[in-house]
């Protein structure tokens, strides 16, 4: 009888304690909070500075006007990079010298290793020229990367923008492995370049989050090794009532 009911305490135990069996979310900004309240890292350069990037409500002008903002997109608080206050179209705009914005949101410290990462962020990249002024395309330039370690994936890249462009506003969702070769966070990037005397631009983020996925295999041996404990349970119980028939 002691065979029988240690069994499914083990098999139990593997489901409880084994972290290959359920996604883990590495990263989830909201930016319902105030921004010191997450990891990230910042750089800036020529015009830029950390001024210019900063949550606002999704009552902001450069958020509510079309013109001269993301035309209602985004409908609670967002993070916006390349403007530090009310419409498009202000400072830093990259004017003098140009300007970098970026900044870079960390996980925790995480193992070497491979993770099989779904990264997933709403954006908006956009610019206050007028379509029909000349030049109406801004060459400014928004990419997005991932990386931590010696290893680094570009996910998104964009090397122009046209006011209001539906090519340049969405949800961005992957699934993609990723190598850690030693013990590090893993970064996701976020930078905006503006260029001198052409305009000015500025993007919009909100709910970014990384989750580390299963791998169909990894789910698969598991469950063949429950399946192998289950086995051996039956065939325990099996052979303590032959034993007891024995007995008998």
């Amino acid at each position: 009888m002691k065979h029988l009911m240690k069994t499914p305490a083990v098999v139990v135990g593997l489901i409880t304690m084994s972290p290959i069996a359920s996604a883990t979310l590495l990263l989830d900004v909201d930016f319902e909070d105030a921004l010191s309240t997450y990891l990230y890292e910042t750089t800036t350069g020529g015009d830029s500075s950390s001024a210019a990037m900063n949550i606002r409500p999704a009552s902001d002008d450069i958020n509510t006007k079309k013109a001269g903002g993301f035309d209602h997109f985004f409908d609670s608080k967002f993070l916006v990079i390349g403007d530090e206050e009310g419409g498009l179209g202000l400072n830093p705009n990259g004017t003098n010298q140009g300007a970098l914005t970026r900044i870079d949101f960390q996980t925790e410290l995480l193992s070497a290793g491979s993770y099989n990462l779904k990264i997933s962020f709403d954006y908006v990249f956009d610019t206050n020229l007028n379509p029909t002024d000349n030049p109406g395309v801004s060459p400014d330039d928004f990419s997005v990367r991932l990386f931590g370690g010696n290893s680094y994936a570009d996910l998104l890249s964009f090397g122009s923008v046209v006011r209001n462009s539906t090519s340049r506003r969405g949800q961005y969702s992957e699934l993609r492995t990723f190598d850690l070769s030693g013990d590090s966070p893993i970064y996701l990037s976020f930078a905006l370049t503006e260029y001198r005397g052409l305009g000015s631009s500025a993007v919009g983020l909100d709910n970014l989050q990384i989750t580390n996925v299963p791998l169909p295999g990894t789910l698969i041996l598991v469950g063949a090794g429950l399946a192998g404990l289950g086995s051996s349970g039956t065939i325990g119980r099996r052979r303590s009532s032959s034993a007891v028939k024995q007995r008998a």
